[in-house]
């Protein structure tokens, strides 16, 4: 049975995923294709760098309860993206990153099933490998959250992140090189991504998000991979870029050679080499209505 409902699960992503990109496929399907994937990994300017190591990834952790069953078997599962601080301890990344997981047990329960959907945890990490060359793999910082805002028409989730918890963990830990990585990491959550909204056609631009299927090849080591390419057009308060993407790149961020914040990457179209993003002036009106 549990095999049943995750094979579900992803047969559903899949369907979702293609009709998504259908659908920015449609609206572009007249853009040429990028020829050589880049991937930068030396000579980036300075404060792109910044940038890239700034950006973190985020994990929704769920239960679903079979409440049919007389056992009440609760099955785990989880959905895991990019995601970008953007100052006050908040991050934001993409709404379907959890919402795609809901409407899936949804659909089941419209179709007789008696699931119950809860979600257990979110979760903000970061590997120490983004800021040093650090020997330790398994090195990585998980910050607790909590949701502060969806925006399901924007493909938005504001994620608050525990800075008090991380405050008390840092009083706890001693002094020396862990710690002085681990207070960065508080610095970035605090300061944020500076954000730029003065997006130009033809613009050169990065696109920054952890790549799964590296990551799954690799023990589950998650890095950032970063792609570069240009800002094409914005229709319908979308940002459209002609840039490479991979699965776990939902949440990136799209941000210009001075490593400001251009947009949100919430979708993409494989073949076309092209992302949609949020653009950063949703992204900080969104922002202003969480100050009030």
């Amino acid at each position: 049975m549990k095999k049943i409902f995750l094979i579900f699960l992803i047969l559903f992503f899949s369907i979702q995923a293609r009709a998504r990109t259908d659908d920015v496929t449609n609206n572009i399907d007249n853009i040429s294709q990028v020829g050589e994937i880049m991937i930068y990994e030396g000579n980036l300017p300075v404060e792109v760098r910044k940038t890239y190591e700034k950006i973190c990834f985020v994990t929704f952790l769920f239960t679903v309860k079979d409440k049919a069953n007389q056992k009440n078997e609760i099955y785990r599962t989880n959905r895991a993206g990019s995601c970008i601080p953007v100052g006050s301890g908040l991050v934001i990344t993409a709404y379907h990153l959890k919402g795609e997981i809901e409407k899936a047990v949804e659909e089941e329960n419209k179709k007789g099933r008696n699931f119950e959907l809860k979600l257990e945890r979110v979760m903000i990490s970061y590997y120490l490998k983004n800021w040093v060359f650090y020997n330790d793999r398994n090195t990585i910082i998980n910050i607790p959250g909590k949701i502060r805002k969806e925006e399901e028409k924007n493909e938005v989730i504001v994620i608050e992140a525990n800075m008090e918890a991380f405050q008390s963990f840092l009083n706890q830990t001693p002094d020396g090189f862990f710690k002085v990585q681990a207070q960065k990491i508080y610095s970035t959550l605090r300061e944020g991504v500076e954000i730029s909204v003065e997006e130009e056609i033809g613009e050169e631009v990065f696109v920054v998000g952890y790549s799964i299927f590296p990551a799954v090849e690799n023990n589950f080591y998650f890095l950032p991979h970063i792609f570069g390419g240009k800002i094409k057009f914005q229709k319908n308060e979308w940002l459209y870029c002609q840039v490479p993407s991979e699965p776990g790149f939902s949440g990136g961020a799209v941000i210009d050679e001075k490593g400001k914040l251009k947009g949100m990457s919430v979708m993409s179209s494989p073949g076309k080499n092209f992302i949609i993003a949020v653009p950063s002036q949703v992204i900080k009106d969104i922002l202003k209505k969480e100050e009030k």
